[in-house]
Order: structure tokens, then C-alpha cells, then sequence
């Protein structure tokens, strides 16, 4: 009887390990992606602005072009 009870539990905590190998894959997956358009953005400063302006002009937020001035006074 314990041996069928200590192997029930054995068999619930390599299920519980392989869920949790797999939820970390998914998060290196989604790390991986979201470094990838990190590098994208900076590579690409330009792109990252026009569609920072779009996405704030639809949202009525700011005006189209109010990011690029912002960033030349940077400059």
C-alpha cells in the first residue's frame, strides 16, 4: 500500500516537473522574440518613432509628429 502511495506521489511530481519544463521553454520562446525586436527597434530608430506617432495618433493621444519633434531637441 505505501509503495503504490509513494509511487502515485513520484509520478504527480514528474508531471508537475515536466509542466515546468515546459512553461520555461514557452518563456525562453517569448524572451527570445521580445530581444529580437528589441535589436529590431534599435537598429531601426526611425521605424520605432513613425510607428510610436501612429499608434499614439490613432489612440488620439498626440498629435501625428509631436515624437519626432521631441526627439530632434534630443539631437
Amino acid at each position: 500500500m505505501q509503495r503504490d502511495s509513494d509511487m502515485m506521489h513520484v509520478t504527480q511530481v514528474v508531471a508537475r516537473c515536466e509542466e515546468i519544463v515546459a512553461q520555461s521553454a514557452q518563456v525562453a520562446a517569448h524572451v527570445t522574440q521580445a530581444a529580437a525586436r528589441c535589436e529590431e527597434d534599435v537598429a531601426q530608430p526611425a521605424q520605432v518613432v513613425a510607428r510610436r506617432e501612429a499608434t499614439m495618433a490613432r489612440a488620439g493621444r498626440a498629435p501625428p509628429g509631436c515624437c519626432e519633434k521631441v526627439m530632434l531637441r534630443a539631437w
